[in-house]
């Protein structure tokens, strides 16, 4: 099925074995040429009892090698809202999701909160019961909460539930290619619900003896535990756990959002192989029909494909097959033509059974940034039985780079995916589009705050490491596109760390010593902060009047800040004249000196600071949505029309605390004993006040209240 319109990939969460929980981490992997496979851990089953190098012996398996992504008990509970209790009767397959997904959310750029309560789908591909298998002996472990754990349809529904999603929500199980069935029927969903967002993945995990016993006895597993594909020595693969969950939105909905786009999806396929010489074998003609569907329709230019990423498990039965499929349909046979580089990622990481769609997506992603196609590293003899050249195909046996579209097009690539049961999927990928966003302009060497934010405070130092780590040796441009990035960009979670720093050296330095102690210098300017309910909401400025004074306010801010000494500067002019007093020369002074109990200083003082404080906001790109203040405080100059010249509006601004200042001033705190009866309570009355010192006569409404009056 073609989108003409196509599907943005705009974000992505993986775990893949090797501790890979990246794409930058999988690069590493591909680009090294490194086989991060090993063996199953001692702690999942006993590896003694069960492994066997005789594929014959009952109740054992040929290989224990596999390709683990660690410790898969590890989980962050509290984060997702769970009792302790709830999460230990989580399937892992359930907890990776819940993290890939969020983390998939947080690469896209869009927070959860966004998507929350809209009509965004979620689509699976997940297999695995190991974890109900490994509960089944003991009913005694059988709690509250074992249904809901163990099942693999609540593994897309545990997204919808955590998120708030209210798209189509379901798990997919066609064995081997369930993730890329997933992502063919959420692009389905989406074209024909029109659906904002799709969350798309797969998922594996190895807990329980009994399937690797039981793809031993069918000849599946490899004995030297590695995926040889297209060696002449394939005799079966290894298995892996993992898996990687994306984003998508319509191509359109993200070029206009402005999202960073890894890929685009323009077509995708599913079919079966029908009746076969055996249910678990491949079917050449099935497997040929299917791209065939795809790629005999006239708006894809075959040509710009520039690389396939194979099922290729390095089986016996399956490469020879899957090969002559892709020769036949894709291959280059003209004369002069380079051959189609084919690869799979199963080489360095294994076979991730219902994840390994996935695992081959995000491989031809790094394909797509990287422009670099890396080796497949078990190929050492090509399989006889697979006719590279007459096929137009090769296989990549050191880097090379992705070769170029002719015309200045995106390039093309696809990915493969079959079950054993015999559910064909194909996806064609088209590198992401040449977008260029206007980026923001900063001053020379300025460098943004930067605000990051965790669940707890132990999760906020690892954070505030991740963040060091990163920032090492980058620019000041880099660094404030990280600071727009976890600000605007990341959920706003309950522990915050605000770094305020002049330099990067200052940031760097508050966050390496806040990971390792969990505490802020004295000498550096950072703060911590606890909110409960930390929601981005909008911003209000609120004005304080009389009573909030103290002697030395704003005095260090007017010596360390020019454009605040400005603005104070541009309220002198207009003041100055109208008290006969300046507002810097007071502030200036010793502490010891201010008079803050008289009204007539104190008010003029608060109304002055108060509005160099809220330039600076504006400056800085914080503007308020909804304005309160309270006595002097409602007098604010950025109050009055905005069409008003600025020297205008400070005048006729700077008159209202100082006209008021000075009637106030006589009535000197406490009030008559008259006006502090609680039975009095008086209307408001309209004074006008004569000119004093050249100032207009002014109109003020009092408010007298028991032992208070507010202006």
């Amino acid at each position: 099925m073609v989108y003409e319109k196509g599907f943005a990939i705009v974000g992505i969460g993986c775990r893949f074995p090797g501790g890979v929980t990246s794409l930058e981490g999988l690069w590493n992997v591909l680009s090294g040429g490194k086989d991060v496979v090993t063996s199953v851990p001692g702690e999942r089953f006993d590896l003694a009892r069960y492994w066997h190098p005789d594929r014959k012996a009952s109740g054992r398996t040929c290989s224990v090698s596999a390709g683990i992504v660690g410790d898969v008990k590890k989980f962050d509970a509290a984060f997702f809202g769970m009792s302790p209790k709830e999460a230990e009767a989580l399937d892992p397959q359930q907890r990776m999701m819940l993290e890939m997904a969020w983390e998939a959310f947080e690469d896209a750029g869009i927070t959860p909160s966004e998507a929350a309560g809209s009509k965004t789908a979620v689509y699976v591909g997940a297999a695995s019961t190991d974890m109900g298998i490994i509960h089944a002996d003991d009913p005694s472990m059988t709690g509250p909460y074992a249904m809901t754990g163990t099942s693999l349809s609540i593994i897309a529904n545990r997204l919808s539930y955590f998120f708030d999603l209210h798209g189509p929500s379901m798990t997919i199980d066609t064995a081997c290619s369930s993730s890329l069935v997933a992502l063919h029927e959420a692009c389905r969903a989406m074209e024909a619900e029109n659906l904002p967002m799709a969350l798309v993945g797969g998922v594996n995990v190895l807990l329980s003896p009994l399937s690797f016993v039981g793809f031993s006895k069918a000849h599946m597993l490899s004995a030297d535990g590695r995926c040889k594909v297209f060696d002449e020595s394939g005799n079966g693969y290894v298995r892996s756990e993992g898996g990687a969950v994306i984003l998508i939105k319509p191509l359109e909905a993200a070029i206009r959002d402005h999202d960073a786009i890894h890929a685009v999806i323009r077509a995708t396929g599913v079919n079966s192989d029908g009746r076969t010489s055996g249910i678990a074998l491949p079917n050449g003609a099935a497997q040929k029909a299917l791209l065939e569907s795809i790629y005999e329709d006239e708006r894809i230019d075959r040509s710009r494909i520039a690389y396939v990423e194979a099922h290729g498990t390095g089986t016996a039965a399956g490469d020879p097959i899957e090969t002559k499929s892709i020769g036949e349909v894709l291959g280059h046979r003209n004369p002069g033509e380079a051959p189609l580089p084919v690869g799979s990622v199963k080489g360095n990481l294994g076979h991730l059974e219902t994840g390994s769609g996935m695992a081959g997506l995000a491989k031809v992603l790094n394909v797509f940034e990287h422009r670099e196609i890396p080796a497949n590293i078990q190929l050492k003899n090509p399989n006889p039985k697979i006719d590279f050249k007459g096929l137009g195909i090769r296989v990549p046996i050191q880097n090379e780079p992705l070769p170029k579209a002719e015309g200045g097009k995106g390039v093309l690539a696809c990915v493969n995916s079959f079950g054993f049961g015999g559910t064909n999927a194909h996806v064609l990928l088209e590198e992401k589009p040449a977008i260029v966003d206007a980026e923001p302009e900063f001053a020379d060497g300025a460098i943004l705050p930067l605000m990051i934010s965790a669940r707890s405070m132990e999760s906020l130092q690892a954070l505030s490491r991740i963040y060091c780590d990163r920032l090492q040796g980058k620019d000041a441009a880099f660094f404030n596109r990280t600071a727009c990035a976890s600000a605007h960009q990341r959920e706003r979670l309950p522990y915050i760390l605000l770094v305020n720093a002049s330099t990067l050296e200052e940031v760097l330095a508050s966050l390496a010593y806040f990971a390792e102690h969990g505490a802020l210098r004295d000498d550096l300017p950072a703060a911590v902060e606890h909110i409960s309910n930390p929601r981005q909401g909008k911003t209000a400025f609120v004005y304080s009047g009389n009573g909030s004074q103290w002697a030395g306010m704003g005095a260090e801010l007017l010596a360390n800040s020019l454009r605040f000494g400005e603005v104070i500067d541009e309220i002198d002019e207009a003041f100055s004249p109208l008290s006969g007093w300046s507002i810097r020369a007071y502030m200036t002074q010793s502490a010891d000196a201010w008079a803050l109990d008289k009204t007539e200083v104190a008010q003029p003082l608060l109304f002055a600071i108060q509005v160099g404080l809220t330039v600076l906001l504006r400056e800085k790109g914080v503007e308020a949505e909804a304005v309160a203040g309270h006595s002097v405080g409602e007098g604010r100059p950025l109050g009055l029309p905005e069409h008003c010249l600025w020297p205008m509006r400070l005048r006729l601004s700077m008159s209202v605390p100082l006209c008021r200042a000075r009637c106030m001033a006589p009535a000197r705190w406490p009030l008559p004993s008259v006006l502090r009866r609680s039975s009095w309570s008086f209307s408001p009355t309209s004074t006008v006040l004569k000119s004093q010192a050249g100032m207009r006569p002014t109109t003020l409404l009092f408010r007298v209240m028991p032992t208070r009056s507010m202006l």
